[in-house]
């Protein structure tokens, strides 16, 4: 089955489950702010309450990392599990899917933590940080390449382990991409619309951000995101159908 036929199947699975749907888009959304929260006040109080003490800031750091990771495994695996039982129906998730959540996970997040360190402080010698940030660039690369189809599969019970699988992996993300940017693109049409129409009606700075703020949240976390993870799902059942 190609690309727009799991597109068909998984919009029609949509809009016949809207309802619920919706729910795991604010879910989502709900999370990702959670979960963005902790991150950032977490980040502040270790710098505070480390006072300059490199090694209470890798202890503090190593914490708030395991718990972030926690919470994003747990979280993202049960209501990954609830939307497919209820949209798809006839799963079974893993045993092993939390593990293989936290594993993932917990590496994303220390490859994009260390990133974002060698990034900061490449300016200081570009020729002994620059070979490092692109080491660490191309692992985060390969995990996802490598990772992506057992992290959703263990949720639709399909592996009880993290194993390498490329060219499942590969197509599970290339047509999640093709979905996001068709998505975007559609987006920003619409956008384009609506601040033509507010410029012309001269209805105010104020109300274009409101409008543009409101339309983006609730497309993404209500439309777009539901509909990316049946993409996956379908992309999954069809591959182990074959």
């Amino acid at each position: 089955m190609g690309f727009v036929n799991i597109l068909k199947k998984s919009i029609n699975m949509y809009k016949s489950n809207l309802l619920v749907s919706i729910i795991f888009g604010v879910l989502y959304l709900l999370i990702l702010i959670f979960v963005g929260g902790i991150a950032y006040g977490g980040s502040n109080y270790i710098l505070k309450a480390s006072n300059d003490d490199p090694l209470l800031m890798i202890i503090g750091s190593f914490l708030l990392l395991f718990f972030i990771s926690s919470i994003e495994s747990l979280s993202y695996v049960s209501i990954l599990e609830y939307f497919y039982k209820k949209v798809i129906g006839n799963i079974q998730k893993s045993k092993n899917a939390f593990k293989i959540w936290f594993v993932y996970i917990s590496v994303i997040n220390i490859l994009v933590g260390l990133l974002m360190i060698f990034i900061d402080i490449i300016s200081i010698n570009e020729l002994l940080f620059g070979p490092v940030v692109i080491i660490l660039l191309a692992i985060l690369i390969f995990v996802i390449l490598a990772y992506t189809y057992s992290l959703y599969a263990s949720v639709l019970g399909k592996t009880d382990k993290l194993s390498i699988n490329f060219g499942k992996s590969l197509k599970i993300l290339a047509y999640s991409a093709i979905w996001m940017i068709l998505s975007f693109i559609a987006l920003f049409a619409v956008l384009f619309i609506i601040v033509s129409i507010i410029v012309i009606l001269s209805l105010g700075e104020s109300v274009l951000i409101a409008v543009a703020l409101l339309l983006i949240l609730s497309s993404i976390y209500i439309t777009i995101i539901p509909i990316q993870h049946l993409i996956i799902a379908n992309t999954i059942l069809e591959e182990d159908k074959g």
